[in-house]
Formats: structure tokens, C-alpha cells, sequence
């Protein structure tokens, strides 16, 4: 965010105090664009509007004897400042308060005032924010999507564990029940996920498939996983809970009896990071390994050390 805000900076000219009615005047005259004047009181910046000092300007252009008086101090606002230094979340707070008073933000760093963004250059910067957040969030779990996840693999400090989730047996549900009722299952798997890991970074690649980045242990995922697949089965209706089973269409074309909708998981805990991509390649595999143990009956589960 903070390159974003950079871009958006332009440079001010700060006036000093005390100045005269018709200073201000002529700093809007010379700056036509400008809806705000900035000055230094007592090594304070304020600011004021052209707005807040039009009746002054009125009598000023109309030749008053208001020309030559003094700015009154109490016309002038402490404006909104950040630090590009700060956290996000007070940055955003900051943005939120600018936006809500119809200021400009004020933006500086260690070595002074950067300059401002103008309140409408700051409505269009969160809309487009906003557009961006949006592109980058999976549309059915609100959950952040491919960018995102590999943006938070690259920047996390090790050690740390990623897992790879996603169902077994989905194709059928979406075939039996139809696509409406797979939805439901990948939000339901999105809630409960968020529930088992409420301390980790959740991503939602697509479809049915998940990526948990935190700090947990093997012991805990496996617990989970298994109670994972107590809980998912609530999406089946009760006869088919009751039989333990749906039948479907297999892929030649057969009636075909298939368990009940589970989930599979594959853990990698790294000491060192590596490649995303390579990462990303041994997670496929292990979780191809996890799902193919759901034929022999055990829990659909695999995990390694790197």
C-alpha cells in the first residue's frame, strides 16, 4: 500500500503565519486547483479551505478594508497525517478519518511533509483499493486467492508450516446434488477451516482446493482433519448419512456407490524455506498420496519435515 500512496503524493507549498487576508487570497488566485491552503502556526501545520475563508475572499475582492487583517488562527484545522512509517492498519484508520471529515491526507516520513493527496484523489485511491482487493479474493469464500497466498508464502518468516485441503469424492456431490449444494460444501469447508486455524493465514486457490500457512503441529492438523470429515457430512442429506454412501455415475459411464464427502490434507513444515513453485509441486503430490489412502480405509492425511 505504502508505493501505492507514494504515487499519489503531490508536493504542497507550506505558508508561514502570520499572514495577511489578502495572502491567502492570492495563494488561491496563483493556485486555481488548490482547496486547501497549508500553514505553519508554532511549528504546527494547520489548514484551512477556500470554502471556510470565501466570505473573507468576497470582502477581500470587493476592496474591504478585510484585506489587510490577520488571518484569524482559530479559522485554521490540525489536518490528517501519516506516517508512511506506520502500520497499515493505522494508515487505513487515517485514510478512513480524512475520508470521513472530507480532508486531504497529509502524508510525510522521517525527514518531513512528503505532501498531500486531495480528498477526491483519496476517494479514487480506495475505490481502486477496493477493486484490487476484490480481483485478488475468491468470489465464493471471500477468502484471499492465488496472489495473495503465494505473496504471503514469500514474505513469512520460517519457521512455519502450509498445508494443502481439499475434498474427496466432490465431483459426485456436484453431480448428485448439483452445483448450488457444492457451493454450499466449499463455504461450509472455508468456515470450518477459518475455525481449526483462527491464527493462520487461509487461502482459497479455486474450486474445492485450500492453502493454511501458520504455525501448528502435525499432531493438530491430523486431529483436525478428523474431525473435519465429522463435521462436513452435515451437507448429505439424513438417508444418505444413514447408508454411508452416495451412488453417482463413475466416469465410464457405471452406477457407482461413493463414500460420503471427506476432505484430505498434506503438511509441510519447512525450517528453510524453498521455491513456491517447488512447494507448490510436492504439496500435489503428498495430497494425492493423502486422498489414495481413503481406499485403505485410513485417515486422508500425509506430512513431512523439510
Amino acid at each position: 500500500m505504502i508505493k501505492e500512496i507514494k504515487k499519489e503524493v503531490q508536493k504542497i507549498k507550506i505558508l508561514g503565519y502570520p499572514l495577511k487576508i489578502y495572502e491567502i487570497f492570492q495563494y488561491f488566485l496563483d493556485n486555481e486547483n488548490a482547496e486547501y491552503a497549508f500553514i505553519f502556526i508554532n511549528s504546527e501545520l494547520k489548514q484551512i479551505s477556500f470554502k471556510e475563508i470565501l466570505p473573507l475572499l468576497l470582502g477581500c475582492s470587493n476592496g474591504d478594508h478585510v484585506c489587510e487583517t490577520e488571518l484569524p488562527h482559530i479559522l485554521l484545522k490540525s489536518p490528517i497525517i501519516i506516517n508512511i512509517e506506520d502500520k497499515e492498519i493505522v494508515i487505513l484508520e487515517k485514510i478512513t478519518q480524512a475520508i470521513q471529515k472530507e480532508f486531504p491526507l497529509i502524508v510525510q516520513h522521517k525527514n518531513g511533509i512528503l505532501g498531500q493527496i486531495p480528498f477526491k484523489k483519496l476517494i479514487l485511491f480506495m475505490k481502486n483499493c477496493e477493486v484490487k482487493e476484490a480481483i485478488f479474493v475468491n468470489p465464493l469464500t471471500g477468502l484471499p486467492g492465488n496472489y495473495q497466498i503465494q505473496q504471503h508464502y514469500l514474505t513469512r518468516q520460517e519457521p512455519f508450516c502450509i498445508a494443502y485441503f481439499d475434498f474427496n469424492n466432490f465431483k459426485p456431490i456436484n453431480d448428485k446434488y448439483g452445483f448450488a449444494k457444492g457451493d454450499e460444501a466449499i463455504k461450509l469447508a472455508a468456515t470450518l477451516l477459518q475455525k481449526y486455524f483462527p491464527e493462520c493465514f487461509i487461502g482459497h486457490i479455486g474450486g474445492d482446493d485450500f492453502v493454511i500457512i501458520g504455525n501448528f503441529s502435525s499432531e493438530y492438523a491430523k486431529s483436525i482433519i478428523q474431525d473435519f470429515n465429522k463435521q462436513i457430512v452435515v451437507i448429505h442429506p439424513e438417508k444418505d448419512i444413514k447408508q454411508g454412501f452416495i451412488t453417482g455415475i463413475d466416469r465410464y459411464g457405471k452406477i457407482t456407490k461413493f463414500p460420503l464427502l471427506s476432505g484430505a490434507l498434506a503438511v509441510i513444515c519447512l525450517k528453510e524455506k524453498i521455491d513456491y513453485k517447488e512447494i507448490t509441486q510436492e504439496l500435489a503430490k503428498m495430497k494425492s498420496v493423502a486422498k489414495s489412502k481413503l481406499d485403505q480405509n485410513l485417515l486422508p492425511f500425509e506430512y513431512k519435515e523439510i
